[in-house]
């Protein structure tokens, strides 16, 4: 247990085009893709034998990490889906469906903290469209004593490209740590640390929001 508690602490550590926003629910929620930059798996023990000088199986230790992986990687595509492209959404400022694949303690969080982790409550009243522009995803995983994917911890950055009601655009940066774990039987986002730093547009939170699990 103690080796876990350790390397965990280590682990944390270390499309179609949309129209006018104005018209909400008809109009096409833009697409993308994250570009990965990296994968790391940990392990917190060797995986083939009892022997304590074995290394750990690195082939089999990926094979193991690769679902919680792609996992991890849809879940945030997910959020960030809903959290700055859908019209509906941020139109409207309600981000209710962003939050689906958090836990219960890291949702009443983020509830809190709408303006950095979204588009902002008021995202409708300043703008006519956001489309993504950037997206990457570095990942590492934590494999327990038998192999299995116990946390993964996800490093973000997204761009997404706002046009001004005023004229103009204004870039929406989001650079954000998510680690997920299982919660009952299902994967869930447990905790999150985020800045929001937006460009061409009045700044809005500093804040960096951390959820935990429930």
């Amino acid at each position: 247990m103690l080796a876990v508690v350790v390397l965990l602490l280590v682990f944390l550590g270390g499309s179609s085009k949309g129209g006018n926003a104005a018209s909400s629910s008809d109009v096409k929620t833009p697409g993308f893709q994250f570009k990965d930059i990296g994968v790391r798996v940990f392990t917190t023990g060797p995986t083939t034998t009892q022997d304590p000088k074995a290394k750990p199986d690195l082939q089999k230790a990926n094979q193991a990490a690769a679902p919680a992986v792609t996992n991890a990687k849809l879940m945030l595509h997910q959020y960030f889906t809903q959290a700055f492209l859908v019209p509906a959404n941020w139109t409207s400022g309600s981000y209710d469906a962003a939050f689906t694949n958090f836990s219960a303690a890291a949702k009443a969080q983020a509830q809190q903290h709408l303006v950095v982790l979204t588009a902002g409550p008021n995202a409708g009243t300043l703008f006519t469209s956001i489309k993504p522009s950037k997206a990457s995803l570095r990942t590492r995983v934590l494999l327990d004593a038998k192999n299995r994917p116990y946390a993964v911890a996800c490093d973000t950055f997204f761009v997404a490209t706002a046009t001004k009601k005023s004229g103009g655009q204004a870039s929406l940066v989001s650079t954000g740590s998510f680690t997920l774990q299982r919660v009952g039987t299902t994967w869930q986002i447990v905790s999150f640390k985020v800045k929001h730093a937006d460009q061409g547009v009045a700044a809005t939170s500093t804040a960096t929001p951390s959820g935990s699990p429930s």
